[in-house]
């Protein structure tokens, strides 16, 4: 079932949820061809098309260099399944949510695994989900990684010390078993990961560290505005707009005026340790209607989360 229009890259982007053979049928598949012109071909670039589909005309997605391996979606998704299959994860039980852009050039698969879930400590469970990237246009790298779907607010929170956003540029690292052991070093890490949240939970931090933290390292990131949205729901646990302040007024994220909004699921009145902390920068992560504003976010957060320790 397709959902809201999202952007990616100025493109449009639409999500899809259901099981990995379903998202597998919406996947097009790609051809490489000649980048040419009245029969003068370039010797140093190719084109990729998306082949007729449907009575629906070819329509070119990208211009690549000779040397740039394809990597297919479908591919990337059947190493999945594969790699799942060796690893006993059950591949026809898993919930998948696929993201393609307008001509399917772009796509983000998320894999959701319920059977392998724990509660941190706040009584909001939260399970494993491996996150794939991939790409047929060049406009960006094959990457892998790891986190945690936190069921309440679906917010998604990558794997602290994993061996995250695998890059694979080429093909003859793409096989069953790099993905197979991706996914055995993954479950290896379970219990660590477990420890860590409790950690993350056990992490106490206060109000002027909070402030301090969102004033500087917060408002560096994502800006000032984001960073009074986050520090309001660690406050409050509501999300909140920022009202911009008059012209040549320059005020710090604890000083902004908000516009309190809706309770955030599962957020604390009064965020009182990282664990918590952590899931109001997700909160705005998951509410990125830009995929590719979420993709380099989501990275963020783990160096954010860094900085409140330093400061904690």
């Amino acid at each position: 079932m397709n959902e809201p229009t999202y952007k990616w890259g100025g493109h449009a982007a639409h999500l899809s949820k259901g099981t990995l053979h379903e998202m597998y049928e919406e996947i097009p598949v790609f051809k490489r061809i000649p980048f040419s012109l009245g029969g003068m071909s370039n010797r140093y670039y190719d084109l990729i098309v998306r082949p007729d589909d449907d009575n629906v005309p070819p329509v070119p997605v990208g211009v690549v260099s000779k040397k740039y391996r394809l990597i297919q979606h479908r591919e990337l998704v059947n190493r999945i399944v594969e790699g799942m299959d060796e690893m006993r994860l059950g591949p026809d039980k898993a919930e998948a949510e696929l993201c393609l852009t307008d001509y399917g050039a772009r796509m983000r698969l998320r894999v959701l695994f319920p059977d392998h879930s724990l509660d941190p400590g706040d009584g909001h469970g939260v399970s494993m989900r491996l996150v794939c990237y991939n790409s047929v246009d060049g406009s960006g790298p094959l990457e892998i990684f790891t986190e945690w779907f936190r069921l309440v607010c679906s917010n998604g929170m990558a794997w602290e010390k994993e061996d995250s956003y695998r890059r694979i540029h080429n093909m003859h690292y793409l096989t069953l078993e790099s993905v197979a052991a991706h996914l055995d070093k993954t479950m290896n890490q379970l219990p660590a990961q477990e420890e860590n949240l409790k950690k993350m939970m056990s992490h106490k931090v206060d109000d002027p560290t909070l402030a301090l933290w969102a004033d500087r390292w917060v408002t560096e990131f994502w800006g000032v505005q984001k960073a009074a949205r986050v520090l309001h729901i660690c406050r409050t646990g509501l999300d909140a707009k920022a009202v911009p302040p008059p012209v040549a007024t320059k005020l710090r994220a604890s000083e902004y005026e908000v516009t309190p909004l809706d309770a955030v699921p599962g957020a604390p009145k009064g965020a009182d340790n990282a664990y918590h902390v952590c899931q109001a920068l997700t909160w705005l992560v998951r509410n990125s209607k830009n995929i590719g504003d979420e993709w380099q976010m989501t990275k963020d957060v783990s160096r954010l989360m860094a900085k409140l320790g330093q400061a904690g």
